[in-house]
């Protein structure tokens, strides 16, 4: 009865090593294929391609790969990623640093009404990519959920194509798309928008923008202890590393800001901001906010700017970012 009991035991385990190890294969097809093609690798791979100095490194999500074009800047580098938030840029960064392959001048952190909060924090997609920065331990000790992380962590070595539909096309995109399409997408790292979010039925407009909104401020804090925890991580970390830091706020359009106004204390939010930021009298501030409040037509959906709206604001930044580094002797 007891051999029996073990031998049953032993074809369990079998079993399990066998679905663990085809689940491993199946997360390395998907890391070779999928996200070799996805849109963060080939911003490695364009990063890997860039000089080994970089004046301006940007970094943020959607709105800072969509908004800021480096070849505007000069010699700058979009490093952004869709949904990337301050705990993903501080491990990205910390790796980044550590490698010593790139001497770093100044690194742009983007300062928009839902960068501090904390709907997104849990958000990993794609997870293959960035299980290569994240200490998911580390996370899981700071933010006092170990075992959540640690499942994060098993998920990531295998079974990281499990939910990351969007990268599979992105993938199929990339392939049956022309090579000369293929250049018009990303270029220096910076993702170029076309289409004219004024050009749309209003209604339409209402209703993404209601959905946006509730993306952003619908669910977690809109001050997240843990993100202003990582935001002061990511400060502290380019300091350490003489990197100048650049906090800038993006433009959004005016629909926006008023749905969110009516979601959050905008002015709450501010000072909470304020006074984080004061700690970080070296941080230049840049604030475009409102910049295109009556200017619409320059973006290309509800938050994003389209590609006349990035060089519009990359011009500028590239001024006003000049300007301040003249005057704290930092060119």
């Amino acid at each position: 009865m007891l051999n029996i009991k073990k031998i049953e035991y032993i074809k369990a385990l079998c079993f399990l090593a066998l679905v663990l190890f085809g689940s491993r294969l199946l997360s390395a097809g998907y890391s070779s294929y999928v996200m070799s093609k996805s849109l963060p690798e080939r911003t490695e791979g364009q990063l890997a391609e860039a000089g080994p100095s970089i004046d301006v490194l940007i970094t943020g999500d959607s709105h800072s790969k969509c908004g800021i074009d480096p070849d505007v800047l000069g010699n700058a580098f979009n490093y952004a990623i869709f949904n990337e938030s301050y705990l993903k840029t501080y491990y990205k960064l910390k790796s980044l640093f550590e490698g010593g392959d790139k001497k770093i001048g100044t690194v742009i952190i983007p300062l928009d009404l839902h960068s501090f909060g904390g709907y997104r924090i849990d958000e990993f997609d794609p997870l293959h990519y960035w299980a290569r920065y994240v200490d998911f331990g580390e996370v899981g000790r700071i933010r006092g959920r170990r075992a959540h992380y640690a499942f994060t962590g098993i998920r990531a070595r295998f079974f990281s194509y499990v939910d990351n539909d969007q990268n599979v096309f992105w993938s199929l995109d990339d392939a049956i798309s022309a090579p000369s399409e293929r250049g018009l997408k990303m270029r220096g790292g910076y993702t170029r928008l076309r289409t004219n979010f004024a050009k749309r039925p209003q209604e339409y407009r209402d209703r993404e923008i209601s959905k946006r909104a509730g993306r952003h401020f619908g669910k977690g804090a809109v001050f997240d202890d843990d993100m202003a925890h990582y935001f002061r991580k990511l400060v502290e970390l380019c300091e350490e590393n003489g990197v100048r830091v650049a906090v800038v706020s993006l433009p959004i359009p005016k629909e926006y800001y008023d749905a969110a106004a009516k979601k959050i204390s905008v002015d709450e939010l501010d000072s909470k901001v304020a006074a984080l930021l004061d700690k970080y009298p070296d941080a230049l501030r840049l604030d475009y906010r409102n910049l295109f409040f009556d200017r619409t037509e320059l973006f290309a959906d509800t938050d994003h700017m389209n590609e006349e709206g990035a060089k519009i604001l990359s011009g500028m930044l590239r001024d006003d970012l000049g300007a301040k580094l003249v005057r704290s002797g930092g060119m």
